[in-house]
């Protein structure tokens, strides 16, 4: 059971080769140490009255941004008043099926941090 008054967060992710499934671990490494009670899933779930920041991982081909950009732009389209954080996270994935970049596991936490300082 939560604990009274403990912020509820949940890191909604998809990952094709478990890039994404890293940098969702570590995000909610970072709400959890800010004292969040997290959970971590693949579904949809509504933004209303939510704090939502988006994250992507992309290769070397690719620019940082691309899915993480455009879900923050229809967010922000969306009616119910989500709070957003921003800016976007996006990790360089450093070959086809990883590893992430040196640092991205910091930049993850850092983030879920952020995530959890923008509920408050």
């Amino acid at each position: 059971m939560a604990e009274e008054g403990r912020m509820k967060a949940i890191v909604i992710f998809d990952s094709k080769y478990g890039n994404c499934e890293k940098v969702a671990e570590d995000i909610a490494a970072g709400l959890a140490e800010a004292g969040a009670e997290v959970n971590i899933d693949m579904r949809d779930v509504p933004l209303e009255g939510k704090v939502v920041g988006f994250f992507d991982t992309y290769g070397v081909a690719k620019q940082p941004g691309n899915g993480a950009g455009y879900l923050t732009e229809l967010a922000k389209e969306h009616p119910g008043g989500a709070k957003i954080v921003e800016p976007e996270l996006s990790v360089l994935v450093t070959g086809m099926k990883g590893p992430l970049e040196d640092g991205a596991m910091d930049k993850a936490r850092e983030f879920g941090k952020k995530l959890a300082e923008a509920a408050d």
